[in-house]
């Protein structure tokens, strides 16, 4: 019997469960679903036991159990919550009532209004106890693991959610085995033919890596015995999925991954850390560039390890992680470890706060949001790139570590340090060197933010490169509190640059019935309202180009079809399978634009303008340069490949935070 093998390992770390209340609750639950059937055809009560049995690794707490069993019974059948509460408890009742979806009935007619507002009533409950965020993991898990019974349309919907905020919510959490489980189900059903590919790849090399590993951890366990040093040292497999990205993100062929042989040591304290990766480049030469330190600059997530590749037995690339018995505890089980564990228990309150603070910072940016953001799809768009994607670790000159999106800019950094510091920036010192407040910054800068006291407000073409909600908050605030006047002048200023820029009409020239369409289109009184509008920042920038012209009038005609993203550079096809492009991606069209820029020639300036562009996947087919001497500058002419009118932006976007280019414009 299923609640007889969850009572029995749960009593394992649990000694003072209540047995009975827990087999109260499964049995409440299988009468509740009574006659329900999942999609496999197996009986309804198969999943919540299952979504049990998942947080049971993670060795949560009774009310937990209890409210895996019953997550779905609000949801699904005539029992109330309020019933819910009155038999399990109040604990109990806010944990389902976090998990359960709003009603279908209400929202029967827009079905994605209620998904996202779901989202938002989640987040919301989350906030307050985050073990809800965890049931809903362990649910979504279950549901991947079955989703073959559902159709194909909804299966790649479902992975494709799951794969968008799931996955990144298991990455904050640093819940490690639900993020690995949940990235390689998504996989198989949104790249199929990718995954049989690479699981066919990995099943052929599997014994020639396993004897590798083999003959690394012996040698490794000796080494480190022979200076007197105590570790666990075993081998750690990588996932389909972490393959597949790296083979995406670095255009690799699968066998020149350089972590496909990892192998993970765990010792007593941090000192200890260090001399093991000593005795480790003393044993194996280590790659350039490739030793990280995640123990005296954690990720977002807490995470902590050193990690190094080095040239292994026989040459082979061979990744390191080394690190504490607790910092391993936690790489393993992440916030559970601090909800949960026993170990950790003893910490002292203010600890416990400070390392639950640690983890949790994200859910107050996203109530943030919620406050300010009123459409559904803003919210869901900005959740996506705000909080979820990628992120980078700067510091401030006084060595304290800033958390922000990837693609953020100075002028978000300086939002993060303070509310109006922005307002008054004017250049960045980066890593010593002066430089533009729009420059991108990357993980391990140093960024010091130098202001004025002559700039009273931002710039309103600042928040067409922002990356972080906190900033654009920020930025239209500090705007909106401009004269009437001023957000008039202000809105014509940044019209008459955005229409330069898009080699269009003069503000001056621009025809009436051009600006009677976006008057109307923006809701405006007239077109002096409608530049108060731009100028306070009400008028997204990104609509305003998009709702004058049509796409082919910017653009111009399409050239030839092309597939927009390629897998990896094919290898020996007798030796392996040829993977080249992702599956479910459809050949679409490229735009070959034409771009003048008015540059401070210098040495290297092309190149540096080259890698910008192949940082946005944006090929240049033509360059023309012509010296300018009576203005000391140099004239480009470049012709290069976009896909869409978010790529030409995001081109317009790395050019301005070059400092060498002083101007530039689309040519017709």
């Amino acid at each position: 019997m299923p609640i007889a093998t969850i009572t029995k390992q749960a009593k394992k770390y649990l000694p003072h469960l209540n047995e009975k209340r827990l087999k109260a609750a499964y049995n409440f639950a299988m009468r509740a679903h009574e006659g329900q059937k999942r999609m496999d055809g197996t009986p309804y009560i198969t999943h919540p036991t299952e979504v049990a049995l998942i947080l049971l690794k993670l060795r949560v707490d009774e009310d937990t159990l209890i409210a895996c069993f019953l997550h779905d019974v609000v949801e699904d059948t005539p029992y109330t919550i309020k019933y819910v509460e009155e038999r399990f408890g109040k604990n109990v009742a806010f944990l389902v009532r976090g998990v359960t979806k709003l009603s279908k009935v209400k929202y029967r007619h827009d079905m994605l209004a209620r998904q996202v507002d779901s989202l938002r009533k989640f987040f919301l409950h989350s906030a307050r106890d985050l073990r809800i965020i965890l049931i809903k993991l362990a649910d979504r898990l279950h549901n991947m693991r079955t989703l073959s019974h559902v159709r194909k349309e909804k299966q790649l919907r479902i992975a494709k959610e799951t794969m968008e905020i799931y996955v990144p919510i298991a990455n904050l959490l640093g819940v490690w085995e639900l993020k690995s489980d949940l990235e390689n189900l998504c996989f198989f059903y949104i790249h199929p033919n990718e995954y049989k590919k690479l699981a066919y790849l990995v099943e052929q090399n599997t014994p020639h890596q396993e004897k590798i590993l083999a003959d690394t951890t012996h040698k490794v366990m000796w080494r480190l015995k022979k200076n007197g040093i105590k570790a666990e040292v075993h081998a750690r497999p990588k996932s389909l999925y972490s393959i597949f990205r790296k083979m995406i993100d670095k255009g690799q062929r699968f066998q020149d991954i350089n972590d496909l042989l990892a192998v993970r040591v765990v010792v007593k304290d941090r000192e200890t850390c260090y001399r093991v990766l000593g005795v480790i480049h003393s044993l194996f030469p280590p790659k350039s560039g490739r030793v990280k330190d995640y123990i005296a600059v954690p990720k977002a997530n807490g995470y902590q390890s050193l990690h190094t590749t080095v040239f292994g037995i026989n040459g082979a690339p061979t990744e390191f992680q080394i690190r504490t018995h607790e910092m391993h505890f936690e790489a393993e089980y992440g916030i559970a470890s601090h909800f949960f564990y026993k170990e950790l228990a003893s910490m002292p309150p203010s600890t416990f706060r400070k390392e639950i603070k640690k983890r949790s910072t994200w859910v107050k940016k996203v109530l943030d949001l919620q406050r300010e953001l009123k459409s559904n799809f803003d919210f869901l768009e900005n959740l996506k790139v705000d909080i979820f994607q990628d992120r980078i670790f700067v510091f401030t000159p006084y060595g304290d570590v800033v958390d922000l999106p990837q693609g953020a800019i100075g002028i978000d950094f300086a939002y993060h340090l303070q509310n109006n510091l922005g307002d008054h920036a004017v250049r960045l010192r980066l890593n010593g060197e002066e430089c533009s407040v729009t420059t991108v910054l990357k993980t391990g800068d140093v960024v010091e933010v130098l202001t004025s006291p002559n700039q009273k407000l931002p710039k309103r073409e600042w928040l067409d490169k922002i990356k972080t909600s906190l900033a654009r908050h920020r930025i239209k605030e500090s705007l909106k509190q401009q004269s009437s006047e001023q957000c008039h002048r202000a809105g014509a200023s940044f019209m008459k640059k955005e229409l330069h820029l898009y080699g269009r009409h003069e503000i001056e020239t621009l025809p009436e019935e051009k600006k009677k369409q976006l008057v109307e289109f923006f809701q405006s009184k007239n077109w002096h309202e409608f530049l108060e509008r731009v100028g306070n920042g009400s008028i997204p920038e990104d609509k305003i180009i998009e709702n004058l012209y049509t796409k082919e009038e910017i653009l111009g005609p399409p050239s030839r079809m092309v597939h927009p993203y390629s897998f990896a550079k094919s290898g020996d096809r007798k030796k392996e399978p040829h993977l080249t492009i992702l599956s479910n991606t459809k050949p679409t069209a490229y735009y070959r634009i034409k771009l003048f820029l008015r540059v401070a020639d210098r040495v290297g300036l092309l190149r540096d303008i080259g890698i910008h562009l192949a940082n946005l996947n944006v090929n240049i087919h033509q360059v023309n340069v012509t010296d300018n001497p009576s203005e000391k500058t140099t004239c480009i002419v470049m012709v290069v490949e976009v896909l869409e009118m978010k790529q030409l932006r995001n081109v317009f976007n790395a050019l301005h935070s070059m400092e060498d280019v002083h101007n530039f414009y689309l040519m017709h």
